[in-house]
């Protein structure tokens, strides 16, 4: 498993339908509406890193992510993650994690998906979309 952030336009969201044949259809129709699509952080390097240091910083938004993702569609809630992340950010340079993920230092891994995160957050923010994170 692994967490994406997503930005999609709001839309009425119709459930999946009961019938297989009509799914392709149906999530094709859904598909139309992300504008931002980007992967974060495997799920073991959530875990570790994003969701253990979130918790340390007692970072509200960003805690919730592992159990259930998060759905933000308010421009306050925007603005309170991108707090959060800037909190993260700095902790993890103040904290400068040297081990190497896959050849890279893990807080120049980590930066650079922060970074991801922080684009989609300001494309919602100047949309007036909405952000997931799953």
């Amino acid at each position: 498993m692994s967490f994406r952030v997503y930005v999609t336009i709001p839309h009425e969201i119709k459930e999946p339908p009961v019938d297989d044949t009509q799914h392709d259809l149906w999530l094709e129709n859904e598909n139309k509406y992300v504008t931002y699509d980007e992967p974060i952080a495997s799920d073991s390097e959530f875990y570790n890193y994003w969701l253990e240091s979130a918790k340390k910083l007692s970072l509200t938004l960003l805690s919730k992510i592992y159990e259930n993702g998060i759905v933000i569609h308010s421009q306050n809630e925007l603005t309170e993650l991108e707090l959060e992340v800037n909190l993260l950010s700095e902790y993890w340079l103040k904290n400068s994690l040297e081990e190497n993920f896959e050849g890279i230092v893990l807080t120049t891994r980590l930066e650079e998906r922060i970074k991801i995160l922080k684009s989609a957050i300001l494309k919602a923010k100047r949309d007036n979309e909405i952000l997931s994170i799953c």
